[in-house]
């Protein structure tokens, strides 16, 4: 069976980073998304995962995979109409560069062989099987859950982790 894995590195560059205030937490960072391809699948990272301007509600940030505009997008590319399947880590930790703030993450993940976000669907860790359409191409949103009661001013950084398995 032919497979890959795919290191997802989460990276803050925002010039102001993450910024937290005594009555509120406010968050502004842009998380990119990079990829590294073990074996026969290609991935382009069309979007990064975008926080900023969003405001948090109860020291987290939501952005919903289905319908958010600042969802992270990416493209798989393989054979065309092959089967597969796609399982994911949805909780994982984003830690601050130099300091010890933390964001914990539950990541949120859909799918469609459209590249349509709107008419995708939640992908959850169960490791269901999708196809590739007939160009060869499945299109993923990223999104989640961002908790930032922990969070302080600076940069962060985390894995995210998703395999996709030819069937």
């Amino acid at each position: 069976m032919k497979y890959f894995i795919l290191f997802l590195t989460l990276l803050s560059l925002s010039s102001s980073g993450i910024s937290a205030q005594s009555s509120s937490k406010a968050v502004n960072a842009e998380i990119n998304i990079n990829t590294t391809v073990i074996q026969a699948i290609e991935l382009v990272t069309v979007q990064n995962i975008r926080l900023a301007n969003i405001e948090p509600v109860n020291n987290q940030i939501f952005v919903p995979p289905i319908t958010s505009g600042n969802a992270g997008h990416i493209i798989a590319s393989g054979n065309s109409n092959a089967e597969i399947r796609i399982t994911y880590q949805s909780n994982q930790v984003l830690t601050q560069i130099n300091g010890d703030g933390l964001i914990r993450v539950e990541y949120r993940l859909s799918g469609n062989d459209l590249n349509e976000q709107l008419t995708s669907e939640l992908l959850g860790a169960e490791n269901r099987n999708f196809s590739f359409n007939i160009d060869g191409d499945f299109y993923i949103w990223v999104g989640g859950r961002f908790f930032i009661e922990q969070a302080k001013p600076g940069s962060y950084e985390g894995d995210f982790t998703i395999e996709i398995d030819y069937i």
